[in-house]
């Protein structure tokens, strides 16, 4: 919980000097400090609010979708994880939701394109 009352007091001061790219990274540490501290709604919140900024970049789906699935929400986590950018991680998102949505054939596809 610190680290992300730390990064949120790091957004606020520098919210008047930062640039684009610079906010878009600071997000994704929020996102990542909040997941690990299990705030899956506020992960949710700010990724949200990233997608509709014309510079996200398309992994931010694939992050959104993993806090969809931290929350039980499998179908919302297929949708936006389909259109997100290629990755494992994408891959092993998708092998989750097909598990938890006993979508055998998905599952199997997914499955074969594990990485370790």
């Amino acid at each position: 919980i610190y680290g992300l009352d730390i990064v949120l007091f790091m957004r606020a001061n520098i919210k008047k000097h930062r640039s684009g790219q610079v906010a878009l990274l600071l997000h994704l540490y929020i996102y990542m400090v909040a997941l690990v501290a299990h705030r899956f709604i506020y992960s949710m919140q700010v990724y949200q609010r990233m997608l509709k900024e014309k510079e996200c970049p398309p992994e931010v789906n694939v992050y959104l979708g993993c806090a969809f699935f931290f929350l039980g929400m499998y179908v919302e986590a297929k949708e936006v994880a389909e259109k997100g950018a290629k990755s494992p991680l994408q891959n092993r998102l998708l092998f989750h939701v097909s598990h938890k949505l006993n979508d055998e054939k998905h599952l199997m596809h997914y499955h074969s394109h594990l990485q370790d």
